[in-house]
Parts: structure tokens; C-alpha cells; sequence
């Protein structure tokens, strides 16, 4: 059988055999020595694939509740989307909504005058000025 040999300090050998002589079911310094690192192994080894285990399912259930809260974002940015108007079709329909305000607020008294391709309303009172 190959040995092992430990350097220790006296405190830490003086705890260890304390521990032996209280123990029943350990027999020496050597005895103990293996059960603790045959625990150490077992314990450690079946520990931390659990641990790993469990964060993975924890770290899985968060990522498919952010996947679900994307989707989410996505379809409520897709409905928003489709919801607002384009920014030239709100120049037209801002032009439009202008217009027959202009025209119903002089009623009638509203010329046109024509600069390259936009059309302005006038009042009466200042189409002299143009």
C-alpha cells in the first residue's frame, strides 16, 4: 500500500488526535485523515453537481422568462409601430388639418399663393404683401 506523508503543524496534529481519542468510530490520525478526504471527495463531487444542477435550472427559468419578455416587448413595439404614423404622412395630414382650419377660420377670405411647389394661405387683407 503507498504512503502518504503530511507535514502539519503541532497545533493542528494535537486537534486531530484530540478528535481521534473522542471519535469511536475513528481508530487513528490515519483513519481520520482518509475518512475526511473520502468525505471531502464524496461530498464535494455529488455538492457541487447538484449546485451546478440547480443554477443551471434556475439560470435556464430566468432566461426563458427574459425570452418571454422579449417576445413581448417585440409584439407590444410592433403593434406601437404600426400604430403611429410615418413622418411624412404626419407632415401631410398636419398640412391638411391646417388648410381647412386656415380656410373655415377666414371663411373664404383665403388666397392662394403659389411659391415653387408649396402652396401658402393668405388672408385677404395681406395677399398685397405677396
Amino acid at each position: 500500500m503507498p504512503r502518504i506523508q503530511l507535514v502539519v503543524r503541532d497545533g493542528q496534529k494535537d486537534r486531530w488526535e484530540d478528535h481521534v481519542a473522542d471519535s469511536p468510530g475513528i481508530d487513528s490520525v490515519s483513519d481520520l485523515i482518509r475518512t475526511a478526504v473520502e468525505e471531502f471527495i464524496s461530498t464535494d463531487d455529488s455538492s457541487s453537481s447538484e449546485l451546478n444542477d440547480e443554477v443551471v435550472d434556475v439560470l435556464m427559468e430566468s432566461l426563458d422568462e427574459i425570452e418571454g419578455d422579449l417576445g413581448t416587448i417585440e409584439t407590444s413595439l410592433d403593434k406601437l409601430h404600426r400604430r403611429n404614423v410615418e413622418e411624412d404622412e404626419m407632415e401631410l395630414i398636419v398640412e391638411q388639418v391646417v388648410r381647412s382650419s386656415l380656410q373655415e377660420m377666414f371663411e373664404g377670405r383665403v388666397v392662394r399663393v403659389y411659391e415653387g411647389d408649396k402652396k401658402e394661405m393668405v388672408p385677404d387683407e395681406l395677399k398685397d404683401e405677396f
